[in-house]
């Protein structure tokens, strides 16, 4: 969608022009994390309709699960083609600074502002039990990868195609273990477990 040629176009760019342009990129950009969170909620659920009609067929997983693979996939979608048009151009570190970055933002404002207008207005929110056990879990097994990219990126001063496939295959190990959390698969089960003794004796 190009929003820049639709208000701009030819004309020179004015005040007028770049604030309408902002805002048309806003209501666009918060159109589709609506739809991107309705969307989540539709494939979480066992059965859901589409504004009051139809009744389709879900996959009937937990929506924290949907949220940590696909939403938070599609919300990194324009950051990976930035660090890859930076990185085709030889600005690697803009490629991985956009990265960090944008992650950065995404935990401390992206979570933190929404959660403070929300306390503000009605208070502590409180979350379920398995909300907290699988965020306690999620945690230390994102500390642990974490390390091991910083490792990855330190070893060497170069980055080739194994420390790619390495990061690539490091993130499929992590979608594979968080279907099989949310699907009671034993081996992702046990896993959890030791991830929550890891937390427990940290915190304790």
């Amino acid at each position: 969608m190009d929003l820049e040629s639709l208000v701009v176009g030819n004309s020179k760019i004015d005040s007028f022009r770049a604030w309408t342009l902002l805002i048309l990129s806003m209501a666009v950009i918060g159109s589709a994390c609506l739809l991107l969170v309705v969307s989540c909620e539709w494939i979480g659920s066992a059965t859901f309709s589409i504004f009051g009609y139809g009744n389709f067929s879900g996959l009937d997983i937990p929506i924290i699960f949907v949220s940590v693979i696909l939403a938070s996939a599609a919300t990194s979608v324009p950051d990976t083609i930035i660090s890859m048009r930076d990185a085709k151009r030889g600005n690697y570190d803009d490629a991985i600074s956009n990265a960090i970055g944008s992650n950065i933002f995404d935990v401390c404002f992206a979570l933190g502002l929404p959660l403070l207008i929300y306390t503000l207005m009605y208070g502590e929110l409180t979350m379920s039990s398995e909300v907290v056990v699988f965020s306690s879990e999620l945690r230390i097994l994102l500390l642990i990868l974490t390390f091991l990219t910083v490792l990855i990126y330190y070893v060497g001063k170069k980055m080739g195609p194994i420390k790619a496939y390495t990061l690539i295959g490091m993130y499929v190990l992590f979608v594979v273990y968080i279907v099989g959390r949310s699907q009671n698969w034993e081996y992702a089960n046990s896993i959890s477990e030791v991830l929550l003794n890891i937390y427990y004796t940290i915190s304790h």
